[in-house]
């Protein structure tokens, strides 16, 4: 102990000085300490208190063009926002994450504040983890936009699709047979011609030849009218069978006073005229602008009678002709005694492509298509 007095004493005597700027030195430190008090935060194993500060959606548009250089978050935001051409889509993406009514930011703040400290380190970590960022956000709604925008028009596949226009000439050739004699053998050929004022004509010639003997007979039939939105309007219709004018007969149309005039070599008579009325040759290529749906009935006159036929729908059917195997729609038209089936080709505009009629005393003629030429408007 003495020595260690003796050292300090040296120490003093030599370096007064050094010890007396030490002992002014520790005084000063002592009178400023004396004046502030120091206290360190007690921390809660449990919870810890965290400050967080929510920049409300006006604040933010009146952030300076600096600071908005400076975030490299609100460089991303912006090219998504420019895709929307609004910048609504931010305001309304801050009001989704905030999702509390406008108020001043000191409130706002202190509001917030009070209620995120509740909260421990660990709670505040998955919340924030798992809520979605305002990029995030604003990307998906953008691409939903777009995804909308993109979407394709919804389109009607049952909408009525309109129908092809007629031809405005058909010809077609027939090979005829006759049921009783298989021997006979003839031609038939149909011209239907349609010109520019909407007017047709429409003929039809038949040979037949036994091939049993060198006579031959000709049919002749011939149909005159125009064509409506309701199909053909026959004026006008002949019939001749050989040179014989005994065998010859018409009858004219006439719209005006609803009159069928018939002429026959039995005698000549007028009778009212229904609408609808078709002759012996038009009503075949009246499907062609008005197509069999269901069963119904059909008006025909020649120069001799004016008959009611009822025709029912039998079904589609595949053919064979020379042409190859035709679709076809089969038809019966009967008026309980004399009866006509007709095969329409579906595929050309339900045109006759067979004809079998069946006469009362039980003969018949079956003609079968061998070519069909046709030109549109």
């Amino acid at each position: 102990m003495i020595k260690i007095t003796k050292c300090f004493k040296l120490i003093f005597s030599k370096n007064k000085m050094l010890t007396l700027a030490l002992v002014v030195s520790l005084l000063v430190h002592l009178l400023l300490l004396s004046k502030f008090v120091l206290t360190l935060p007690e921390l809660n194993e449990g919870q810890h208190s965290i400050e967080v500060r929510l920049v409300n959606a006006q604040a933010m548009q009146k952030i300076s063009s600096q600071s908005i250089q400076k975030s490299s978050q609100k460089s991303l935001v912006e090219p998504a926002a420019a895709k929307l051409k609004s910048n609504k889509s931010v305001v309304k993406v801050l009001s989704t994450i905030n999702d509390t009514p406008e108020l001043s930011l000191d409130t706002y703040d202190e509001t917030v504040t009070s209620k995120i400290s509740t909260l421990t380190t660990e709670q505040v970590v998955n919340e924030t983890a798992k809520a979605p960022s305002a990029l995030e956000v604003l990307m998906s709604e953008a691409k939903n936009e777009t995804s909308e925008m993109n979407k394709p028009t919804k389109t009607n596949n049952n909408a009525k699709k309109p129908a092809p226009q007629a031809y405005k000439y058909v010809e077609t050739e027939f090979e005829v047979r006759h049921g009783n004699d298989p021997s006979d053998i003839g031609i038939t050929r149909i011209v239907f011609n349609l010109d520019k004022n909407r007017t047709y004509i429409l003929t039809r010639m038949t040979q037949t030849q036994s091939q049993t003997s060198l006579l031959s007979d000709t049919l002749a039939e011939n149909s005159e009218g125009i064509v409506t939105d309701k199909g053909l309007i026959p004026s006008f219709y002949s019939y001749q069978y050989g040179k014989d004018p005994k065998n010859s007969q018409n009858v004219r149309f006439a719209w005006s006073n609803r009159k069928l005039q018939m002429h026959s070599s039995k005698a000549d008579k007028s009778e009212d005229l229904s609408t609808g009325t078709q002759d012996s040759l038009s009503y075949m290529y009246q499907f062609m602008f008005s197509p069999p749906l269901e069963d119904t009935e059909i008006t025909m006159a020649n120069g001799d009678k004016q008959t009611t036929y009822t025709y029912s729908l039998q079904g589609e059917e595949e053919i064979s002709t020379k042409l190859g195997k035709l679709n076809t729609l089969h038809l019966l038209i009967s008026d309980g005694e004399e009866k006509t089936e007709l095969w329409l080709g579906v595929d050309y505009q339900y045109l006759p492509v067979r004809v079998h009629t069946t006469e009362k005393n039980g003969s018949s003629v079956d003609q079968v298509v061998t070519s069909i030429y046709t030109s549109l408007p």
